[in-house]
Order: structure tokens, then sequence, then C-alpha cells
């Protein structure tokens, strides 16, 4: 049996997580096994398809983002018939996917959700007068400017544009030139300007904080469009 969850990561984790929740509440004894990029190696297929040499009750198997993932895909989509029929419970998600693989695993899955990300809109293009404010240390402006963006462009996408910033910046405080850097000039000096207003210990400490917002929001933690506010404000 497959669950499938597409689209928007703010959506498809947390609803991933309430349906586990679920299904471990009403399969008594049930385990969660959770797969994703770093440990696919360690499983193989047949046990987790059939589970009879490996598990003795039936499982709750969450895939992460397995289907990104080259060979992981290849592997699954081979056998996504065989997925669908097992006595295991899948919980296929994903954020982008080609069509073919998508139709693919929509054709066998039992239940679809699909949770649209919002389209990006022209405002996308002023998306930088966003970095400009952040990087000027301008917290008020930044604020602003980010409550304006919010409600035509979804929290993920702002977030990219902030964390490209901040990458930016710590690079260009690492490098010794431009050439180093592997930015482009006008890239490679904004960067520097920017860095004028922080210390190493404020952009690291903003870097990780913007690493930690994201992760949590897929998982059970506070929503992104209210943290990265929070972030934004505490600059």
């Amino acid at each position: 049996m497959i669950y499938f969850l597409y689209g928007d990561p703010n959506k498809v984790f947390k609803k991933a997580n309430s349906i586990i929740e679920t299904l471990l509440n009403k399969n008594s004894g049930s385990n969660l096994l959770k797969i994703d990029s770093d440990n696919w190696s360690e499983f193989n297929v047949d046990e987790i398809i059939g589970g009879q040499s490996l598990f003795t009750i039936k499982q709750i198997i969450y895939l992460k983002k397995l289907f990104e993932k080259k060979d992981a895909s290849e592997v699954l989509i081979k056998r996504i018939k065989e997925v669908s029929d097992s006595n295991n419970i899948f919980i296929i998600v994903e954020e982008s996917l080609d069509k073919k693989t998508f139709t693919k695993i929509e054709k066998v899955a039992e239940k679809v959700q699909n949770f649209d990300v919002k389209k990006v809109s022209k405002e996308r293009e002023n998306l930088f007068d966003i970095t400009e404010a952040l990087g000027s240390r301008n917290p008020k402006k930044t604020w602003m400017l980010y409550q304006k963006r919010v409600r035509k462009i979804r929290p993920e996408e702002i977030h990219g544009i902030l964390w490209w910033q901040i990458k930016t910046m710590l690079i260009a405080r690492k490098a010794k030139n431009v050439k180093d850097s592997g930015l482009k000039p006008f890239v490679f000096s904004k960067a520097q300007n920017f860095n004028k207003n922080y210390s190493d210990k404020d952009i690291e400490k903003i870097s990780n904080q913007m690493i930690d917002i994201l992760q949590k929001s897929r998982r059970d933690g506070p929503d992104l469009e209210t943290s990265l506010e929070k972030l934004i404000l505490s600059i």
C-alpha cells in the first residue's frame, strides 16, 4: 500500500508525519522505518517489499525523496507495483519529480495528495531588494519587504534567496580573492561590502539558524513563515 505525498515541502513533510502518527496508533505493534538518500544503500529491496526475511510484523516505511535519487529511483520504479501490493505501508514523499516518474507512482498509489507549490510571480524578480536589506543589516526594512513578498511568494522561496546571500557572504569572507571564491566579480564585491556589517560570529550564527529553521519546518517544528520572520527581526 502506498501513500504518495507530493509538492510544497512546507506541507508534505508535516502531512507525512501526521499520517505516520495515525498509522502507528492504528497498527499496534508496527514499526516505522525511515529510508532516505543517506541510508538507502543499507537496505535490500526484497526485504523492504516482502518483509518476511527481515520483519515479522507489518512495517510503516517512510521513503523520503528517494525518487529524486537516480539509482534508488531506477530500482524502485521497476518494482513500484510490488511496492504497492506489499503488506507493508509505504509513505512516499517527494518535492519535485519528472512527469513520467510522478505518473508511475500515482497510478499504483492507494492515496495521493498533491500539495501545489504557489506559483512564483514576477515578484521574484524583486526579491533581491530583500537581500540588499539583509546585507545592509537593516532588520526593519528586511521585515517590511518580507511581509510584502510573503503574501505572494511561498516562504521557501524567500528563505532560498536569503540563504543564497548569507552563503555568498560566507564564501567571500573566507576567500582570498574573487578568483578563489568562484563567485562573479559583482556578487563577490557586494558580499564583501555586506560583510562589513557582520562579524564572523554573526554570519556563522545566522547561517546555522537558516539551516535549522528549514529542517524543523519540514518535521514537526514551527512553520517556516513564522520562523523566518523571527530570524529576520533578530538580525
